[in-house]
């Protein structure tokens, strides 16, 4: 079932366009100046705050780092609980999942060719993955019967573009201001 949707405007002609033109552009002027001057505070209070931040961050850091190490040069204590609370913090010890990683010397099509010469015929496909996907460009060149009996079709939609002048706005305003 098709939606029912009704385009409205509040625009009669195309000077009511051009006015709203207008509008847009003063306001982007509008929001490229607020931001502009937030933007400008921002880095100010960033400037204030670099020094001691980079400070804390550096402790945080580094404190970490102690805490990591000690871990590991006690890390027997962690074999029968894997966590260990402490007043004001809690450490936990856990395995990742096991990764795949090239030995030196390795590398993909290398491990590809041992993997045929061990596992020969379909018992290598259990280790090599192939992944299969359509080529959209090549198939849009295709009628549109033979699309549908693929079960494809193609959809195009337009979209209008506005580009409010903004330069013409704020010259208009220079004009406006050296007539008064």
């Amino acid at each position: 079932m098709a939606e029912n949707t009704e385009i409205t405007t509040t625009l009669k002609n195309w000077d009511d366009v051009d006015s709203k033109f207008k509008d847009i552009a003063t306001a982007n002027i509008k929001h490229t100046k607020a931001k502009s001057e937030m933007d400008k505070k921002i880095l100010e209070i960033q400037k204030d705050y670099a020094d001691t931040l980079d400070a804390l961050t550096k402790e945080v850091t580094t404190g970490s780092q102690d805490i990591v190490n000690y871990c590991k040069l006690n890390k027997s204590e962690f074999e029968k609980n894997k966590s260990k609370i402490l007043h004001f913090g809690e450490i936990s010890y856990k395995l990742t999942p096991p990764a795949l990683k090239f030995r030196d010397k390795f590398d993909l099509p290398k491990v590809i060719s041992k993997i045929k010469a061990l596992f020969k015929g379909k018992k290598s496909e259990t280790y090599i993955k192939v992944t299969e996907d359509i080529n959209k460009s090549a198939l849009k060149s295709l009628d549109a019967k033979t699309l549908k009996s693929l079960g494809l079709e193609t959809s195009q939609n337009g979209v209008f573009t506005i580009t409010p002048n903004e330069v013409n706005v704020l010259q208009s305003q220079i004009d406006n201001q050296t007539s008064k």
